[in-house]
């Protein structure tokens, strides 16, 4: 298992399939902080963030896709957030 300096557990699934695209999940109950603790999510709203139950953000030029999601998160927004890294990686050429 991996877990970052909030303790929080990380996991990366990985798609061989799909060139080795990464889907880094992160579920925290200090969204915002998670959030905004990478280079390439930094940028992301402050709105953005409290309005959210979840987060999917896509790494230009970048095998790679985070998923931040809240504790409470429903089966809707789980499935929203995953729906949205798989279109976003069916659209890489």
């Amino acid at each position: 298992m991996l877990f970052d300096e909030m303790g929080v557990e990380l996991t990366h699934i990985e798609f061989p399939v799909f060139s080795n695209y990464i889907v880094h999940v992160e579920v925290t109950s200090n969204f915002e902080k998670a959030v905004k603790k990478y280079p390439a999510t930094e940028v992301i709203s402050d709105d953005d963030i409290s309005n959210s139950a979840g987060i999917t953000i896509f790494v230009r030029n970048s095998n790679l896709t985070f998923i931040f999601l809240k504790p409470n998160a429903s089966v809707g927004v789980i499935a929203h957030e995953s729906l949205s890294a798989a279109v976003r990686r069916s659209h890489i050429t």
